[in-house]
């Protein structure tokens, strides 16, 4: 169906309205979102699940046929998901000519926004749709709400073991035919369940009577998730209270990551809070309509048994609340004795390292004194070496001529030992020594010069 037919279905929808519904609904801004949001919301594909009774008061479920619509007859349809935030297993023109065909008003397309394909699973998780309406000119009362709770998801490693899930709750009856149509957006499997054995057994339901049903198989289940999260939040608080402000070798490990989990603990009970005042909410809208509604006389004991037990699930409802703010004024006192508990152990830490860097300080001092006095030392070394050296020096050419007079280079002839004057005599070997001494002495010099190069040349790293 293209985007044009879409948008004629649509059209025809809404002229098809009482005007008495259409009173303070913005009917251009629902065209322009439906035409925007169709993919989002639809698959195109899949049928509407229907609940009927044939003339025998036999339960009967099919697919609904939109070339028949029976709208003189108690209905329920049901619209599914494959999971939880996906598009609904329908087509546009289905819904079209479903809705058209009851005159649903168009409160029901407030809820069903909700709907189809998220970016996340937890996409605009506080808003809250929950409102009636009453025609006195064509004496119908439409409800239609938007009913959340937390369910256990059942899949294996995952940190958050529940998943919030939602259903949509539509009902039309008409005063004046005595006909109840219900329309279901993923309705909860046991919430289903228990509906069609109702539906089964039953001549014919109540008017509050699936309402009733459905809170009262949700309500229980919001307490095991605040059993949950009281587990949570004991865990943390433990932490919080029994771990020493001076961090010890054996102690509870505490850091920022449980300030993390303490902060999603509070935002998540916040939302359940939220949660709940809306179904509240939506039991005050039931007590309501029973007070204001027009019960038929075969049906008065049962209209006063259904306000007993809404005023049973306000109390259960509330009772919930109740401990959702318990929960979260511990979780904020725990919240503030674990930051006061980083905030000392941070102090207490950079008090030792203050003290670590001082101790520091002071050995490097003393260090450097002592390298200070090693330093004099050295000087007053280096200062004896060169006396050392130049006494050396001087006394080098004593010990040339030292050497070359005790060596047979220079001797004395032995015919001149009478003779008053002495006369010495060098030997032809004195020319060798002589050449040899000047070849080695710059043979040295040249090694120590080349040495010292090589040894002055930077080191490459690599």
């Amino acid at each position: 169906m293209s985007r044009s037919d879409h948008s004629q279905g649509w059209e025809d929808y809404f002229n098809s309205l009482p005007l008495a519904t259409l009173g303070g609904i913005e009917i251009e801004a629902h065209k322009q979102r439906l035409a925007s949001e169709n993919n989002r919301i639809f698959s195109g594909v899949g049928d509407i699940e229907m609940w009927q009774k044939d003339e025998k008061n036999v339960a009967i479920r099919s697919a609904l046929n939109l070339d028949n619509i029976k709208t003189k007859r108690d209905a329920m349809y049901f619209i599914h998901q494959q999971t939880s935030w996906s598009v609904l297993e329908t087509s546009t023109e289905a819904l079209q000519q479903l809705l058209t065909a009851y005159s649903v008003s168009p409160i029901f397309l407030e809820a069903l926004y909700s709907f189809g394909i998220k970016v996340t699973g937890d996409d605009d998780p506080y808003y809250t749709h929950c409102e009636e309406r009453w025609d006195p000119s064509l004496d119908i009362r439409e409800t239609c709400y938007i009913l959340r709770t937390y369910e256990k998801h059942g899949r294996a490693g995952l940190n958050e073991a529940w998943s919030l899930r939602q259903s949509l709750v539509y009902q039309r009856h008409s005063y004046e035919t005595r006909t109840t149509t219900w329309i279901f957006v993923q309705l909860f499997q046991c919430c289903k369940n228990a509906l069609w054995d109702e539906f089964r057994k039953a001549c014919r339901l109540h008017l509050t009577r699936p309402h009733i049903l459905f809170l009262e198989i949700i309500l229980p289940s919001w307490r095991w998730y605040y059993d949950d999260r009281r587990q949570h939040l004991r865990h943390i608080t433990e932490k919080a209270m029994h771990s020493s402000v001076i961090q010890k070798p054996v102690d509870y490990h505490v850091d920022f990551t449980d300030c993390q989990r303490l902060e999603r603990l509070l935002e998540k009970l916040s939302l359940s809070w939220e949660i709940l005042k809306m179904i509240e909410c939506i039991v005050h809208m039931l007590q309501n309509s029973n007070r204001c509604g027009k019960p038929l006389k075969d049906h008065e004991s049962r209209h006063k048994e259904d306000l007993h037990q809404l005023s049973r699930l306000i109390s259960r409802v509330r009772a919930y609340m109740r401990t959702a703010l318990a929960l979260q004024r511990c979780a904020e006192r725990t919240s503030i004795l674990l930051t006061k508990l980083l905030d000392y152990r941070t102090v207490d830490i950079l008090h030792t390292n203050t003290k670590a860097l001082a101790q520091i300080g002071i050995e490097a001092s003393s260090q450097r004194h002592h390298l200070k006095c090693i330093l004099e030392e050295t000087r007053m070394d280096s200062r004896w070496m060169k006396v050392l050296a130049f006494v050396s020096t001087m006394h080098l050419p004593a010990n040339l001529l030292a050497a070359i007079f005790s060596s047979d280079l220079v001797y004395i002839p032995s015919s001149a030992a009478d003779n008053s004057v002495v006369m010495l005599s060098v030997r032809k070997a004195m020319g060798l020594y002589v050449i040899l001494s000047l070849f080695l002495t710059g043979l040295t010099i040249m090694v120590s010069y080349l040495w010292g190069r090589h040894l002055s040349k930077p080191v490459r790293v690599h």
